[in-house]
């Protein structure tokens, strides 16, 4: 029998009743819509300011939350620009969108229609209770998912590059150009790497969670780097909805007499195989929680694979456990 568990928000993800606005994000412009009415921008502070001078004028309400798609190096600077004007904010998950579109048939794809489409999805969203704000993400957050995304870039390719002198026959030249630059490339990578760690030690609390992650059994310093980074939210939610959002709890999927196997699914992609590669040096852990029940699912005959989902799921709550008594000032043994 299939049962529905209704997820209460935290107090600090309730949307308010404020005017939602829309907005298509473009690297040049913008398009915002309110009520219906849509209007472009240009993307920079000055047009983002007119954008909400516009917007409050328009549904005559001081109070507004802002409601667009994640796109990245887009959105992000974005999402800087309304932090820093003390704005309410939501970043929508895109493919989400993209399926309410189809569901009310709407063909037409404009910048226009796209901000309209934002806008009546994020009402939707709030008549169900779904439309959640991320008080969590900071100036700080923001500043350093800007460099992990620049050393993910240096890592990709960093194995195109290997790859390219171990499957082809280079001449000498060649094959000094590309060391040299595999070379350049892994300095500049550590360089961007250590960004990252000066910014999340000039922050007392980054630095606390960054320590208190690293000393749990399998948590290395790039996973620990990536909790802080990407999983700002650790701590603040409970384990059911930490565990949905890093993408490694397996969703049910039964019709009838039908009950097939469950498999994970959506989520953060770079958390979820972070914590997947993480099981594999837990098998050289001397002990720890983790240790234990990923010992007691291979014993009970579970696969390797489905016995190391479970425990990435369960490294995580043990890790949200944590957080929480840090937040709270509970000593942790």
């Amino acid at each position: 029998m299939n049962t529905t568990k209704e997820v209460k928000l935290d107090k600090e993800q309730v949307c308010s009743n404020a005017p939602i606005v829309g907005v298509d994000l473009a690297k040049g412009s913008f398009k915002a819509s309110v009520k219906g009415c849509v209007r472009s921008f240009t993307n920079n502070d000055k047009g983002i300011e007119e954008m909400l001078r516009w917007a409050r004028e328009k549904s005559k309400s001081g109070k507004l939350l802002v409601v667009y798609e994640s796109t990245g190096a887009v959105s992000r600077p974005f999402t800087m620009q309304l932090i820093k004007r003390d704005m309410d904010w939501v970043c929508l998950f895109p493919p989400a969108l993209k399926a309410f579109a189809r569901s009310i048939r709407k063909q037409v794809k404009t910048d226009k229609q796209d901000a309209w489409m934002i806008e009546e999805y994020a009402c939707n969203l709030r008549t169900l209770g779904r439309l959640r704000t991320n008080p969590y993400v900071t100036e700080k957050i923001l500043e350093l998912q800007e460099i992990e995304t620049t050393v993910d870039m240096f890592k990709q390719q960093i194995v195109r590059l290997k790859n390219s002198c171990t499957t082809k026959e280079l001449v000498a030249n060649n094959q000094r150009t590309m060391e040299t630059v595999l070379e350049t490339m892994e300095k500049a990578k550590g360089e961007a790497i250590e960004r990252s760690m000066e910014v999340i030690r000039g922050e007392e609390r980054l630095k606390q969670l960054y320590e208190l992650y690293i000393k749990e059994p399998g948590v290395g310093k790039e996973l620990a780097r990536y909790l802080v980074v990407y999983m700002p939210e650790l701590g603040h939610y409970r384990g059911s909805q930490i565990a949905a959002l890093a993408g490694v709890t397996p969703v049910e999927k039964s019709s009838g007499t039908m009950d097939a196997q469950r498999h994970i699914c959506g989520g953060r992609k770079k958390v979820r195989r972070m914590l997947y590669e993480a099981t594999v040096s837990i098998y050289r852990c001397k002990g720890g929680e983790a240790k234990q029940f990923l010992e007691r699912l291979l014993a009970a005959g579970k696969s390797s694979r489905v016995a190391r989902i479970a425990t990435a799921h369960k490294m995580l709550l043990i890790l949200n456990a944590k957080a929480r008594k840090l937040m709270a000032g509970i000593p942790i043994t």
